[in-house]
């Protein structure tokens, strides 16, 4: 079951949420079949939140809760503490507004706004958020379209970065040169770094949109801060193996590694140990540091990761998971361990070790009414997962909540990594 609605709005950001780094989909944890994706759970049914180790607990939750139907989308980390969610709210007019939730870090929501709804849908993407507490965002509508509130003029079907600062302040659009802006995440200097124009490259942008550098990355497809300084960037250049290009802080490339010949990346993420991970589907087999996967004329979901220095660190196969299936979507925890997320079927976390080997699983939900579209991590080391629910949820540690009639609500879950 997947929860998520259409919407011109809503499928144009999912759309630029790849190139931000995350295609949402769904399959296991790297190296567990599909017998153990279901089970470890002391015989209580592949529906009950199930623990394989330490993390994945319930801490809090917290719902739309709208009168109508509702879609948390996407989620970044506040550096002073808690996360900035935006979210689609469904109203009486048919067409969503956006909604920008500030939460702290035990789920209790500071700040709540809503803008629109215009003449059609309007959805956003957080990419991140600045040490000043301005959120930046890739705002979309099916149609062109003037959102009061936001300040900005007219937002585009092809995607509008807004800066979003705390305490109820008019939205502010960012200029983009090479522009539309396709997705990004602010750095560690909390500068925000964004892919540009048609695969044309990275730019990292002051809060005002003055470019700190800009630099050609062909075929750049996603995008991730990493802890220590600068970004990795995850390419497919035309004629050309795919590849992971890390930049500095002043945008020079520090390593590129090639990936296997037939990996079609689809997500990525920095690890909090300064190693990449990322998800995607592996046509054929491929052996990738200590890991191996795929099988020859097959196309297999797989998640593979690389060092800090760009040395290939391992692969590992998503054995629950059909090449046809949305991509499993990865997203960091401390210690540098990696979180799965977005299965098929009945959604699933699975906690990995830095050498992607599971260490614990759950459901997301006990009913297997709910699907997760985003995560991230909070400086205290806290995940945040954001999604959709219908009907009456389960999300384990007494944490559960019922969406109206037949219609869905969206959540934010605070989970102990």
């Amino acid at each position: 079951m997947s929860p998520r609605r259409g919407g011109g709005a809503r499928a144009a950001l999912l759309g630029l949420a790849l190139a931000g780094a995350c295609a949402r989909s769904g399959s296991p944890a790297a190296g567990a079949s599909a017998a153990d994706a279901g089970s470890g759970d002391g015989g209580k049914g592949p529906g009950a939140p199930a623990e394989l180790g330490p993390g994945g607990d319930t801490v809090w939750l917290a719902t739309l809760a709208g009168p109508y139907a509702d879609l948390a989308q996407t989620v970044a980390a506040d550096p002073g503490g808690g996360t900035v969610v935006a979210a689609a709210q469904g109203t009486a007019s048919g067409s969503d507004a956006l909604t920008v939730l500030r939460l702290g870090p035990d789920g209790a929501v500071a700040e709540r706004r809503t803008f629109g709804p215009a003449a059609c849908s309007l959805a956003a993407s957080v990419l991140g958020v600045a040490p000043d507490g301005t959120a930046f965002l890739l705002a979309a509508t099916a149609c062109s379209a003037t959102v009061p509130g936001l300040g900005t003029g007219a937002l585009m079907p092809s995607g509008t970065l807004l800066a979003l600062a705390p305490g109820g302040g008019a939205g502010a659009a960012v200029p983009v040169a090479g522009g539309p802006a396709r997705g990004g995440a602010t750095d560690a200097q909390g500068r925000l770094a964004v892919l540009t124009g048609a695969a044309a490259g990275v730019a990292v942008l002051a809060a005002d949109g003055v470019p700190a550098w800009q630099v050609a990355v062909p075929g750049a497809l996603a995008l991730a801060a990493l802890p220590g300084g600068g970004v990795v960037v995850g390419a497919a250049p035309a004629g050309a193996s795919p590849a992971l290009v890390a930049l500095d802080a002043a945008g020079a490339e520090r390593w590129r590694r090639e990936l296997p010949a037939g990996f079609d990346l689809r997500h990525l993420a920095a690890l909090t140990d300064g190693a990449a991970a990322a998800t995607g589907v592996l046509s054929g087999a491929a052996t990738f540091g200590a890991g191996q996967g795929g099988a020859a004329g097959e196309r297999r979901q797989v998640v593979l990761a690389v060092e800090p220095d760009g040395t290939p660190r391992t692969l590992a196969e998503l054995a629950d998971a059909s090449a046809n299936d949305p991509v499993v979507q990865v997203a960091a925890l401390p210690h540098g361990r990696a979180v799965l997320f977005g299965f098929p079927g009945c959604d699933r976390l699975r906690g990995l070790t830095p050498q992607l080997e599971p260490v614990w699983a759950r459901t997301l939900d006990a009913g297997c009414g709910a699907a997760a579209l985003g995560a991230a991590l909070t400086p205290a080391g806290q995940l945040v997962v954001v999604g959709a629910f219908r009907g009456q949820a389960d999300f384990g540690g007494g944490h559960g909540a019922a969406a109206q009639g037949a219609l869905q609500d969206g959540f934010v879950l605070g989970l102990a990594p």
